[in-house]
């Protein structure tokens, strides 16, 4: 995951504020600066609620999900969903034509069949038979929407839509846009790692942690973001253990098998759906074909670590990255042409 800092100090007159909510299986914290003209706290109160409305309907289990009709009625009829739902979804699937199906929100049946050898226990991994009839079940090029008609289809029974990968990150981004448009423009929600920071002229900008992936509660460098978001996948916190060793939780839509080469992809970007998605398909392409897929996204860089320690930076985080002291052995590369929304440390 990526950890972050409140900030660099403001104003004397500012004051730091947090509320912190569990929510998507991890815990939200909304963090902002205030004066005395008033706290804030219901507005961040009220966006957390409607935080977790979006993510019921959003969520691949409960009566209020819109994605359990969804997929329940796959290779039947189509079903109306709300603009929300269907707005992540049209972006789910421009992603995925842009990162050539790296990042695929149909790839949960193939999930789906790691899940269930892990819930089972006894370390067995799933046979070659089942991997490929999960494959038989992605691709998201057979996902319908229906703006008209405001549908989503799913062409075949047994596909399913799994939007873990993005929706976190999508709603961070709403929930940004609630409290931006409530008066509350200098904060900083943190979703378990993923990242949307908010900023005015005035304000210092936002101090952000980069997780050292193999030592847990390390970071490997710390940068400056007035506004964007960061967030980071990674093989060093979720995973399977089976026959052989230890599985990346992560699996590649094109082979149903785990990702490997990278151990975390941690990526920065206006919008944290974008960063989200982006940060899944560069650990499913690798470190070579992940930053070719990076440079269709002109705002978006990163800082990817790779198994035998060498940490790739963005050519634009040379003066901006303040990086720890690293173990022996640790190399680090950077890539890349600058983007202007980031910050130089002072």
């Amino acid at each position: 995951c990526l950890l972050c800092s409140c900030s660099q100090k403001g104003p004397a007159e500012q004051r730091i504020r947090r509320i912190n909510r569990p929510m998507m299986g991890t815990l939200i914290e909304v963090v902002w600066r205030t004066t005395g003209e008033g706290t804030g706290a219901e507005v961040v109160r009220s966006t957390l609620d409607r935080m977790e409305a979006l993510s019921s309907r959003m969520s691949l289990h409960g009566p209020a999900s819109e994605l359990v009709e969804i997929n329940e009625a796959a290779g039947k009829e189509p079903v109306k969903v709300s603009p929300e739902l269907l707005d992540l979804i049209e972006k789910s699937l421009s992603l995925s034509r842009m990162t050539g199906g790296a990042f695929d929100p149909t790839v949960g049946s193939v999930e789906a069949v790691w899940g269930d050898i892990q819930r089972e226990g006894g370390g067995r991994l799933p046979g070659e038979e089942d991997v490929r009839d999960a494959l038989d079940w992605v691709g998201y090029e057979r996902v319908r929407v229906d703006w008209e008609m405001k549908t989503v289809f799913l062409e075949k029974e047994g596909r399913r839509l799994d939007l873990g990968g993005i929706a976190k990150g999508y709603i961070v981004d709403q929930a940004m846009a609630w409290l931006n448009g409530r008066g509350l423009r200098d904060a900083l929600i943190n979703a378990g790692g993923d990242i949307r920071v908010s900023g005015t002229a005035e304000s210092p900008p936002w101090r952000i942690g980069v997780q050292d992936p193999f030592e847990k509660g390390r970071l490997l460098g710390s940068f400056l973001l007035q506004q964007g978001a960061v967030v980071t996948s990674g093989t060093y916190e979720r995973y399977f253990e089976g026959e052989g060793g230890r599985f990346a939780h992560i699996v590649d839509p094109a082979t149903g098998r785990p990702v490997e080469g990278l151990v975390s992809a941690t990526v920065i970007a206006e919008e944290s759906f974008v960063a989200d998605a982006l940060a899944t398909a560069v650990m499913v392409k690798g470190r070579q074909e992940g930053l070719a897929t990076l440079v269709r996204f002109p705002t978006a860089r990163g800082v990817f670590v790779e198994r035998n320690g060498t940490i790739w930076v963005a050519e634009d985080l040379k003066n901006i990255l303040e990086l720890a002291p690293l173990p022996s052995g640790n190399t680090v590369r950077f890539y890349g042409p600058p983007v202007s929304f980031l910050l130089p440390i002072s």
